[in-house]
């Protein structure tokens, strides 16, 4: 029975190490169940398990290729979702430094500069913090702070700094732009629902590294300062023509792609949008699949108005970028791709152009 689930499995597992997106939707819907079962009994959080067993999926389509047939596919991925909810745990009750009288200034539920500047790790949940000041802690390194009464909170001096956890608090400004970014292990800033933005490194790698967790409504910008500048309401259906489509998998064609897309604004400069990829999962790029749509949108960059981030990944792992070219009048110019490159494949890609609903122009933030 072993022998026959591993030579089934085998075919299926080199067309998702070609990139067949039919083969990686159908791994997926096998084990989809079971590995959610292991984490749910293991974290025990339904919010939490979910998170864990999408971030496996997408490790092991990213690592196929090192997976050599020595077990069940199975066994393999369940390891996989295994350690990671080991290392979710870890952060959870991660052993940090406690706070003492002796070594910090307290006044009035706040935690001054520490005099412990040697200090790499810090644990200060649960406390009730209204402020927290660690700008001089220049060898801190993981910082946990969830569950306080945080409104403000600046880790941008603490330049080592490669783990934040600050969900559930009160925050209405973070400034995690620290220069040490793209070695984060987590930033976790959810569950602070006036969260508008966070400041990061850079907004691209923010929005697809999948170890950044934020609320819906909150923007990651290079430079706050500049993120009100880029709000407008672009909601409507709007009518496309698209042309140049390349794909990975399937033969695209070489008429131009029309139809209609519909932009929802969710709040701030984040949208709901019916399809991310401008019909190709309506031609013949995609073979036997199409490409899923539901729950995924994209964030209009704050503090760079040109650029159309999509801030969700569909279930194969993807994001993609949207680069406005040009605007005349009610006609928006766009190249767009998603990040197949950075595993090693050619990216699904193209240009699309887009009709205003009703023929309006374009708001002037497109223009700048």
């Amino acid at each position: 029975m072993e022998h026959n689930i591993l030579y089934t499995h085998k075919d299926l597992i080199e067309n998702c190490r070609d990139g067949h997106r039919g083969s990686q939707y159908k791994l997926y819907e096998l084990y989809i169940d079971a590995m959610y079962n292991v984490s749910m009994r293991m974290l025990g959080s339904k919010e939490d398990a979910e998170d864990i067993v999408q971030n496996s999926f997408v490790e092991a389509f990213r690592n196929l290729r090192n997976f050599r047939f020595e077990s069940t596919f199975g066994s393999w991925l369940k390891r996989i979702v295994i350690n990671k909810c080991i290392n979710h745990l870890k952060l959870k009750k991660i052993n940090v430094v406690p706070f003492d009288s002796q070594e910090y200034h307290i006044s009035e539920e706040s935690y001054e500069e520490s005099k412990n500047l040697a200090l790499t790790e810090l644990g200060c949940n649960r406390n009730q913090l209204m402020s927290l000041d660690l700008s001089k802690n220049m060898a801190l390194s993981f910082l946990q702070c969830d569950n306080n009464k945080l409104t403000n909170l600046d880790v941008s001096q603490n330049s080592i700094l490669e783990g934040l956890i600050c969900y559930e608090n009160k925050l209405t400004s973070l400034n995690a732009k620290n220069g040490n970014n793209y070695n984060f292990i987590v930033l976790d800033a959810r569950y602070n629902p006036d969260l508008n933005c966070i400041q990061v490194d850079d907004v691209i790698y923010s929005y697809h590294n999948q170890s950044f967790a934020k609320d819906i409504c909150a923007n990651f910008s290079e430079d706050c300062a500049l993120a009100s500048l880029c709000i407008s309401d672009l909601s409507g259906t709007h009518s496309y023509i698209s042309t140049n489509l390349q794909a990975e998998t399937g033969t695209c064609p070489l008429d131009p792609v029309t139809g209609t897309v519909t932009w929802t604004k969710i709040c701030n400069n984040s949208y709901s949008v019916s399809d991310l990829y401008f019909g190709m999962s309506d031609s013949s790029c995609c073979d036997d699949i199409p490409l899923p749509s539901s729950n995924e949108g994209f964030v209009l960059s704050s503090g760079d108005c040109n650029l159309l981030i999509s801030g969700f990944l569909d279930i194969y792992g993807y994001n993609v970028t949207w680069t406005i070219t040009g605007v005349s009048g009610s006609e928006l110019y766009i190249s767009w791709k998603n990040n197949l490159e950075d595993y090693g494949y050619l990216p699904d890609s193209g240009d699309v152009v887009i009709t205003r609903e009703g023929g309006a122009d374009w708001p002037p933030l497109f223009t700048q």
